[in-house]
């Protein structure tokens, strides 16, 4: 029955991959281009600030790129995130604090608000991460390799039903979804669900199916308020060890021009890492590099 399914499921990726071939041909279309960029530096001193003192110098960029295209036949959005982020305690070494790429794709039919729809994505890790450990005896710090590129990522792709609204968002139920994930050797586990494929350096690959949530979400109001948004909630089963949901909530208020009032807020649950969900959020202000076009 298991391999019954996936069979039922590969059909339909293949179905509608043929559908989404026909969008080529069209030539009537508007689209709509939004790209932004920042970079934010800080240095902190403290000297015996709550029985500590250490000076660290942090730095974080991230970039946002945003497609709507309408066509004749079909609605597609395209998004691409990127985050890196450093910081670096004086006399000790640079600890990663963000890497993450993060690129998503829906096509949907236009013949109605809901019809058909296509998604892929893809999550990755882009630089190597490290597990530090000081050794007080040697006065020496060793270092243990717990990823590297494309280790850990996930690329999923399935087939549903779609939802337009707000003109350049899209809401999507892929109730036939599969992932191909590359997980570190080192954090495996025989809780790991998944299908074996086979293994690259430090890492094992798998295979997995089941069904998922795709929502991306780019809504202003009167050119100063903006939401962008994008949430993938992928789910193998029922049990909390076979869920994985990754949210980005982006919330910009523009003072003039480049200048802005940000709240970035994200949201992981992620079982190989915690069993409970993980939050970050920001509140920043300062300069923000936003451009954007629509053509037809």
């Amino acid at each position: 029955m298991k391999y019954f399914i996936f069979i039922y499921n590969f059909c339909l990726l293949i179905f509608c991959h043929s559908c989404f071939g026909s969008v080529v041909s069209d030539t009537t279309q508007t689209a709509i281009k939004k790209f932004s960029a920042n970079l934010s530096t800080s240095f902190l001193n403290t000297s015996n600030w709550k029985g500590s003192s250490f000076s660290s110098f942090s730095t974080t960029v991230n970039s946002d790129f945003y497609l709507a295209t309408t066509t004749e036949t079909a609605n597609l959005v395209f998004t691409i995130k990127s985050d890196l982020g450093f910081t670096k305690f004086i006399d000790s070494t640079w600890s990663k604090h963000a890497d993450k790429l993060y690129t998503q794709f829906i096509w949907k039919k236009k013949k109605s608000k809901i019809d058909q729809s296509y998604a892929t994505s893809v999550t990755a890790q882009l630089l190597n991460s490290y597990l530090y450990k000081y050794d007080a005896i040697q006065k020496k710090t060793s270092k243990t390799l717990t990823g590297s590129f494309f280790n850990p990522s996930n690329f999923d792709a399935g087939y549903g039903i779609g939802i337009s609204f707000w003109k350049k968002s899209i809401f999507n139920l892929s109730v036939a979804s599969a992932r191909i994930k590359i997980d570190p050797a080192e954090n495996a586990s025989e809780i790991t669900p998944g299908l074996r494929l086979g293994s690259v350096k430090h890492g094992i690959i798998l295979f997995d199916y089941g069904c998922s949530v795709q929502l991306l979400i780019l809504k202003s109001w009167k050119e100063k308020f903006e939401i962008n948004s994008s949430s993938k909630i992928f789910m193998e089963g029922f049990e909390l060890s076979h869920l994985h949901l990754d949210m980005s909530h982006k919330i910009n208020y523009s003072i003039w021009k480049w200048l802005q009032l940000r709240a970035d807020i994200k949201m992981v649950y992620d079982p190989n890492t915690s069993m409970k969900m993980q939050y970050r959020n920001e509140l920043l202000f300062g300069v923000f590099y936003e451009a954007s076009k629509k053509f037809d």
